[in-house]
């Protein structure tokens, strides 16, 4: 019977899991002269890099083409109403994903001088962790973990197609209509973009921006009106099928997303977005 041996390492600093926060924390470590080994169960960069910070923002950067395109007339400017390539847009956001990974590669992490492991760490005493077939043995421990989608308790949501954040950005369709659930920073920030891009989208939540100033969320809520988001306030309560629409009820209205095409799989045609 063969015996395998854990390979045991010695460091300074271990940080479990290499979002933003981990990634900072780690460079900024190792520039102090730290031995540093950054674990990540999945890829370096997290949320920001793969679905938060760098797509949205590459996101709404195409989006804002297409509304000064269609807003262009008012400059004197013929350039007929934009018509938007998803595919293409797409493969744009995964380019300015990959501008900024390559400056946390693992390779060039490890250029800095940062051991990194992949994979999942587990505490084996206060001490040390395990990962794969490595013994990690630390003083210090950092844990930035990050988070995850938050899906509401929705009744019949699980038997319709919907994204969350993991999947919006992997998106080479472009929805007729649109239903945001939430309302925070990054819900109207899909929102826009995506009614820029030409969806019809509608908003359900229970309040704009609630964490922001009110004369902010006026403001904002003028301005994206404007550009034709249309809100529902109140609670998202239950979704269903039926026929070629997902219908989403909020108190007593019922909101509907038109899939003339039938193409529910996914996000195609008709499509929910939820955002905490």
């Amino acid at each position: 019977m063969a015996v395998f041996e854990s390979i045991v390492t010695c460091t300074n600093l271990v940080i479990i899991g290499a979002g933003s926060g981990g990634l900072t924390a780690a460079g900024f470590a190792a520039r102090l002269g730290a031995k540093v080994a950054l674990v990540e169960k999945r890829r370096i960069g997290g949320d920001c890099t793969w679905t938060g910070c760098v797509p949205s923002k590459a996101l709404l950067k195409a989006a804002r083409i297409a509304h000064e395109v269609r807003s262009a007339t008012q400059y004197g400017i013929d350039a007929g109403p934009p018509v938007s390539d998803m595919r293409r847009v797409r493969e744009y956001v995964r380019g300015a994903i990959q501008q900024v990974y390559q400056f946390e590669s693992p390779e060039e992490l490890q250029r800095r001088g940062i051991d990194v492991v992949i994979g999942t760490a587990r505490f084996l005493d206060a001490q040390s962790i395990a990962v794969n077939d490595r013994t990690i043995r630390a003083k210090t421990f950092l844990i930035t973990t990050g988070a995850h989608p938050a899906v509401p308790p929705i009744s019949g949501l699980d038997s319709v197609p919907f994204a969350t954040y993991e999947q919006i950005f992997d998106n080479d369709r472009l929805p007729e209509t649109m239903i945001v659930v939430g309302a925070g920073p990054i819900g109207m920030e899909l929102a826009q973009a995506y009614q820029r891009l030409g969806s019809k989208v509608t908003v359900i939540a229970e309040h704009l921006l609630p964490k922001e100033e009110p004369e902010v969320r006026d403001i904002m809520q003028r301005v994206l009106e404007r550009e034709g988001i249309r809100f529902i306030w109140g609670r998202a309560t239950s979704a269903r099928k039926d026929g070629d629409a997902i219908v989403v009820e909020a108190g007593a209205k019922e909101i509907a997303a038109q899939d003339p095409e039938g193409a529910l799989s996914g996000v195609s045609r008709a499509a929910i977005r939820l955002v905490s």
